[in-house]
């Protein structure tokens, strides 16, 4: 690659849905892929997942 020239690539996360989280006893995981756009094509890089109960910090979060 010559000096200058940077590849262009595009971060894009997908439809989240909810999966179990086995310390909540609970669906309160929302799981979302993370897909990486280039000139070359798309690549599904990983999944991003975060219980709503578990791993947030601070009051307890309501869902509604």
């Amino acid at each position: 690659m010559s000096a200058g020239v940077h590849p262009l690539v595009t971060p894009v996360m997908g439809d989240a849905h909810a999966q179990w989280c086995p310390r909540c006893k609970a669906y309160t995981v929302a799981c979302a892929p993370l897909y990486l756009l280039t000139p070359a094509g798309v690549t599904r890089a990983q999944f991003y997942a975060l219980c709503e109960i578990c791993d947030l910090d601070g009051p307890e979060v309501t869902r509604g």
